[in-house]
């Protein structure tokens, strides 16, 4: 038995675990390369290295196992830096995307904006097409369509396309041959996703958000997990790379280059798992999962020994997704900023509330029961006005809000 190692990397951070084939655990630690992860992975790796009084080559060719969890899709999807994405959709359903089911982030403010849109209006094009919900073709296949829209696509600067038809999961003809266009028409482009690889599944407006999601951080993933491979290569590690999910488990790059989706709050429930296998060991099987990194903090409930692993619509990240239930405090220019929902990062623009509860909010001068009434989505803006009280209770269920005095002015059916 060789060495196995695990790897995360953070926005601050890459730790590393090593166990050892005698058994033994060692921990390191080594600054992330913002600018190319696979940098501060392979620097790490080195470092483990040395301790052993081996050279990296030699190291890596001992190695048997390599498990990674990374933050490349989270950090796209917080500094909206992702590819240049368009859309080829069915007729009709240009616009879908923009609706969101009418679901507003601050439900009082009436002023405040959406989230940035993925792909610009000018950059999702109509195709005529139509499948039945049995996977009957109602309308054929507009090529010329498809090909005048890639062609657009090419002209506005877009590096990776998503495609969304309706009833696609159940005939995915058209979607297919729309690949095969692209690729003639746009042969070098970066990435292309088909909702019904992405999202097998209805409703519509979250296969298409989903899938835009997708295609976003598609391409980073796959140049970032490309390059860690060939440089594994090249210091002579011939074993798997396994790349940890938001479910809790692990899958090869291959597959998450083509559902980079997979990879969104990733990180985060890999420390879930961790911490469960720990107190599990201790014979603990009520307790909190406490991740502080640089950027955010994270926070899960575990009972009876078991983490929640729910799909669920994730507002922030606009997809469905499988992952750990918990709760997320980001750091955002200087400010903390309380989320509800599964561990993740978001920027504001990238997304919408948490999933199923409120965020108690804590301002300047305002005390903890006022923040603890006041449970709307709202900013923070010093980490030191939130207190532990306010951490721990918003991992609680809530009471229902308190009904709104009528006016005496005003009537209550007005």
């Amino acid at each position: 038995m060789g060495f196995r190692v695990g790897v995360d990397v953070g926005g601050t951070f890459t730790d590393l675990i090593c166990v050892t084939p005698s058994g033994e655990i060692l921990l390191d630690k080594t600054p992330t390369t913002l600018d190319d992860q696979s940098t501060g992975v392979m620097n790490g790796l080195e470092q483990l290295a040395q301790r052993f009084d081996l050279e990296l080559e030699a190291f890596c060719r001992d190695l048997d196992i390599l498990v990674h969890g990374t933050t490349t899709a989270d950090n796209t999807m917080i500094e909206m830096n992702g590819a240049p994405t368009g859309l080829l959709v069915t007729e009709g359903h240009r616009d879908e995307i923009e609706l969101r089911r009418c679901h507003k982030e601050e439900i009082w403010d009436p002023n405040y904006p959406g989230p940035i849109p993925i792909a610009r209006r000018r950059a999702r094009i109509p195709i005529p097409e139509r499948m039945d919900f049995e996977g009957n073709v109602l309308l054929d296949l507009d090529e010329e369509a498809v090909r005048r829209g890639v062609q657009r696509l090419k002209k506005l600067g877009v590096r990776s396309i998503a495609v969304m038809y309706l009833f696609s999961f159940v005939n995915p003809s058209h979607e297919k041959r729309t690949r095969e266009i692209v690729l003639e028409e746009f042969p070098d482009v970066e990435h292309i996703s088909l909702s019904h690889e992405v999202m097998p599944r209805g409703p519509e407006f979250e296969r298409v958000s989903t899938t835009l999601v997708n295609a976003y951080v598609a391409p980073r993933i796959a140049t970032y997990t490309q390059n860690l491979q060939d440089k594994l290569r090249r210091a002579g590690y011939l074993g798997p790379l396994l790349i940890m999910q938001s479910t809790g488990g692990v899958m090869p790059p291959d597959y998450v280059s083509r559902r980079a989706v997979t990879l969104l709050a990733s990180g985060p429930t890999g420390g879930v798992m961790g911490a469960t296998v720990a107190a599990r060991a201790a014979g603990i099987g009520d307790f909190v999962a406490v991740d502080m990194g640089g950027t955010s903090f994270d926070i899960c409930l575990v009972r009876h020994g078991r983490p929640e692993i729910k799909t669920d619509w994730n507002w922030r990240y606009r997809l469905l997704h499988r992952a750990a239930h918990g709760r997320r405090a980001e750091r955002r220019r200087g400010r903390w900023v309380d989320r509800a929902g599964p561990p993740g990062r978001a920027a504001r623009g990238a997304g919408v509330g948490g999933l199923g509860a409120r965020s108690g909010v804590l301002r300047p001068g305002r005390d903890a029961s006022e923040c603890d009434r006041r449970r709307c989505g709202a900013r923070l803006t010093s980490p030191s006005t939130v207190s532990p009280a306010v951490a721990c209770t918003s991992m609680l269920p809530r009471r229902a809000p308190r009904s709104r005095t009528t006016s005496p002015n005003r009537s209550a059916s007005s």
